[in-house]
């Protein structure tokens, strides 16, 4: 980063019943920018904007600021601290971490091959559906066709994804509302079939 930061004003949002400690700040003449983290109740907010502000004087806005998230740094930040090597305590309870890293990683892989550098605030149902379809009918480049159960995984993993966005502020609502959940992700029970696919794929080129 370069310029100079400057601490505009140290406030608090609550979003449905949360509350997020909020720091607004400056780089030089830039306009004002927001950070946004949740904490567990009002009485925290104040440690946390001291948090925030020593951490943006110290090392700059670096890659999470809200509103600027694109879904490539979401996808990493999950990477690097959600879906990282699972650890156990003495009574091998896992704690932290998952079993399965890999096939985490490469689920997250795909869905940066096509969401890329977009800003999460501009991702909509019908941009997922435009995923759902891609991955269907293999139209991402070096991603080959799969299955709709296999769609179904990659649009859970954004879905939690999102959620994540939401907790740490960087996103005020997930895309994933019940309603886009049951019209894109279908029940794992539900044995996908060549005639399911193809009228999910031409429904959606149709829209």
């Amino acid at each position: 980063m370069t310029g100079k930061v400057e601490i505009i004003s140290r406030t608090y949002r609550k979003i449905k019943g949360k509350y997020y400690a909020r720091i607004r700040y400056k780089i030089d003449d830039g306009k004002p920018l927001d950070i946004l983290r949740q904490v567990e109740n009002k009485s925290a907010i104040k440690s946390k904007q001291a948090e925030i502000e020593v951490e943006l004087l110290q090392h700059g806005p670096a890659q999470l600021v809200a509103g600027k998230v694109t879904f490539r740094q979401l996808a990493q930040y999950a990477k690097d601290n959600i879906y990282v090597a699972a650890v156990y305590d003495d009574q091998e309870t896992k704690i932290k971490g998952v079993r399965s890293v890999v096939p985490a990683h490469a689920c997250l892989n795909n869905l940066v091959a096509f969401f890329g550098d977009i800003d999460i605030r501009k991702i909509n149902e019908k941009k997922l559906a435009q995923y759902q379809v891609a991955r269907l009918t293999r139209t991402i480049k070096n991603l080959r066709k799969v299955t709709l159960s296999t769609v179904n995984r990659d649009l859970s993993k954004a879905r939690r994804l999102f959620n994540i966005a939401v907790d740490e502020g960087w996103l005020l609502r997930s895309p994933f509302t019940k309603e886009v959940s049951r019209n894109l992700i279908h029940d794992a029970a539900e044995t996908p079939d060549p005639i399911k696919t193809r009228e999910l794929t031409e429904k959606r080129h149709c829209e």
